[in-house]
């Protein structure tokens, strides 16, 4: 193998370019294995809602609890949970590109 790094004998530069190298490939792992969510927090759970709730990123294996948890929501304040239309228990996973939408208790009369 022809050394590319004739003119400057650059071992010291190979680490620096190996290094970058390995974090481009971080980077790009953690972009395709990113999993998002649609997210829509109703009535006085608007105040909660992130940046980027249509494409909120969440960790494989995430429950419905954790996200409560992650959005520092209450648990008793997050009376309703649908996941894709349906209603959900706090213990349901959620998966990639999942639309959750999240309802306060309602009163009246």
């Amino acid at each position: 193998m022809r050394n590319i790094c004739w003119p400057i004998g650059c071992s010291k530069y190979h680490r620096h370019y190996d290094r970058a190298y390995t974090q481009i490939q971080i980077q790009l792992f953690h972009m395709m294995n990113r999993q998002t969510i649609q997210l829509k927090l109703f009535a006085v759970l608007a105040n909660h809602t992130p940046s980027g709730a249509d494409h909120y990123p969440i960790a494989p294996g995430m429950t419905v609890e954790q996200l409560i948890e992650t959005l520092r929501i209450p648990q008793e304040q997050a009376k309703l949970v649908f996941v894709n239309g349906r209603k959900a228990d706090l213990t349901d996973t959620l998966n990639a590109d999942d639309r959750v939408g999240v309802f306060p208790p309602v009163g009246g009369g």
